[in-house]
């Protein structure tokens, strides 16, 4: 793993967002999320910082060693994949638009099919909360994902902002599902289905602190 990833995989072991790490530290969480995706360095204090943080030498931050002596837990160094985290997904004129990227989230690789595009969704709102999904969740999408019956996908219905829901396809119309009891269904049909855009399957979400 490269400083980068190391500092998501410590962050999300402690269960920290990368807003709740950069408040902690006092820091923005756009250095966070550039520290993590390795598009910017850092200086040799902030470097410190976050190994005293952490409670990890900076020599495991830099990668030249994989020994840590606190115990928290047991460190995994299996490779983590960044992936961007996107705010809002509209869709127009047959064109989907990934909006407000405001990071990274990591994953370990076995959760990575590869040759696969991956993003990941904050959650908004409670319409999958039947399924352990809250608002402000973070859901890992595999996009252009094979149409499973019943499974969840992020659709992007009418233009409008992408969400998820359980997809159900029968003859001639496709059901958007969710699983709070007090939202209902939406069956589309005819030309309806034509405004619908199945972004991608969800994979798996965790928790945003």
């Amino acid at each position: 793993m490269n400083v980068g990833q190391r500092i998501a995989f410590l962050r999300e072991k402690r269960g920290l967002s990368q807003a709740a790490l950069a408040d902690k530290l006092n820091l923005s969480q756009s250095s966070v999320a550039m520290w993590e995706s390795g598009q910017r360095g850092m200086k040799g204090d902030t470097l410190t910082l976050l190994a005293d943080f952490f409670g990890v030498s900076s020599d495991y931050l830099l990668g030249r060693t994989d020994v840590t002596d606190f115990g928290l837990f047991e460190v995994n160094t299996e490779e983590l994949v960044n992936i961007p985290i996107v705010g809002t997904i509209k869709c127009g004129g047959g064109q989907i638009a990934y909006e407000d990227i405001s990071g990274f989230s990591a994953y370990p690789t076995a959760d990575i099919r590869s040759g696969k595009e991956y993003i990941a969704l904050i959650v908004k709102g409670d319409s999958m909360i039947g399924d352990g999904i809250n608002e402000g969740d973070i859901a890992l999408i595999e996009k252009d994902a094979e149409l499973i019956q019943n499974k969840i996908y992020a659709v992007v219905l009418d233009g409008e902002e992408a969400t998820l829901k359980h997809v159900i396809k029968t003859d001639g119309a496709v059901v958007l599902q969710p699983s709070n009891p007090r939202c209902q269904a939406r069956v589309l049909t005819g030309s309806e289905l034509q405004n619908l855009y199945i972004v991608g399957r969800l994979v798996n979400t965790k928790r945003n602190y």
